[in-house]
Parts: C-alpha cells; structure tokens; sequence
C-alpha cells in the first residue's frame, strides 16, 4: 500500500468507534484519511478521549457493506481541548474486515424524532412528556442509534438514562421504538447535542429493524 492508498480505511465523513485497551469505546468522525494518518474529530468527553495518552495504542471500526472493517493504530497527537479534539493516529498494520456484529453502526441520514419523558413506562397522561425534539440521524444498529440534536437555552436538558421513543426512518421504512439515552455530550460550537440511544428489548418493530440494516 502506498502512502496515497486508501484502500481499506475508513471514508473521510464516516463514523467509527474507537476501542482502547482497558475495553472503553467511544465515537468519532473521519476528517482525512491516508496510509500514513488519519485524522478524527472526538467529543472530548467521550470515554475513550479523557484516558487517552500520546502514543496508545487504539483499534478503530467500522461499517464496510456486510463488514466491519478494524484497524490497528496509536494516537500521534492531538488538538483542542474544550468541546471537540482532533486526533491524529498512524496505522501500524493491514485492516482486517469482520462479518458485521450486532454492535456494528450502519451510517444513516434523515430526521428523527425524539419524545423524551418525565420517567420510563409513562402513562398516557400529556405531562408524562417532558419535551419533543427534532434532529438528524448519524448512524443505527441493531441495538442502539447515535443522533444529533440542534439546541438552545429553553430546551429540556437530556441525561444518561431518560427514557424516550425515537420515530425515524430507514430503507424507506418507519420506525417507533423505546430506548433510553445511553449517553450525550455537545459536540461542539455549533450547539448540537450528540445522544446515542439504546432500545429497549423484545420490541416487534426490532425485528423488521434488524433485517434492514442486513441488507
């Protein structure tokens, strides 16, 4: 492979994950990407960007079709430190490609919906609804879905664990489901909320949602 060849990495735009070795993942977007270096912008809250160190080695994954692609590097540097950091990492092997696991994140676009609530298995009464908010999809799994949210002052502040129900759609079809917000984090200046969402098990809708993202 040389230098300029980008075969088999991740496309500049596109989510990946990022595992350390103590086990913490995190989320975050491919800027450029080369043989020599890639450069991601990571949330600088994320779990994986508070214990990083200049030289760790990390392994990024990614949606590769029916794959996941993995990819050994370590962290040469970073920069910023309020909000959004951008890390640079060198590559220190060949990508591997993996069938997809139910982990694995397919890209996604569009918008959704998120109806947050008070407290979990809400009543029908109107107040069990603390807020409605509208946003755009990054990127689902089987078990979970990443989203941003446009904020400002007056809306509802969301949590680790607020139970909500994301309405959103993918290959052309509509999906209502039950979650709780696993995690959320600005993402940076231009007030946007990051939430990852992780659904409730044993819903019907699961199933059609599953043989989607199998296509």
């Amino acid at each position: 492979m040389s230098m300029d060849d980008t075969t088999g990495l991740p496309r500049p735009g596109q989510s990946v994950e990022m595992h350390d070795a103590a086990g913490k993942s995190s989320f975050g977007r491919v800027q450029t990407a080369s043989a020599a270096a890639i450069t991601i912008a990571v949330p600088a809250d994320a779990a994986v960007a508070v214990a990083a160190t200049d030289g760790e080695r990390l392994e990024l994954r990614w949606s590769a079709g029916p794959h996941a692609g993995v990819l050994p590097v370590t962290l040469a540097a970073r920069q910023g430190s309020i909000g959004l950091q951008v890390w640079d990492v060198t590559p220190t092997g060949p990508a591997r490609f993996e069938q997809r696991r139910r982990q694995d994140r397919t890209a996604a676009d569009g918008a959704i919906t998120l109806t947050v609530y008070t407290h979990r298995d809400p009543p029908s009464a109107s107040d069990a609804v603390m807020a409605t908010v509208t946003g755009s999809l990054v990127d689902v799994s089987e078990a979970a879905l990443q989203c941003l949210i446009p904020t400002d002052p007056t809306d509802a502040v969301i949590v680790s664990e607020t139970p909500v129900l994301c309405d959103f759609s993918l290959g052309g079809s509509r999906y209502r489901l039950r979650g709780s917000v696993h995690a959320a984090w600005t993402e940076d200046a231009r007030a946007l909320v990051r939430v990852v969402v992780r659904f409730d098990p044993e819903q019907p809708e699961l199933t059609a949602l599953h043989a989607q993202l199998a296509l």
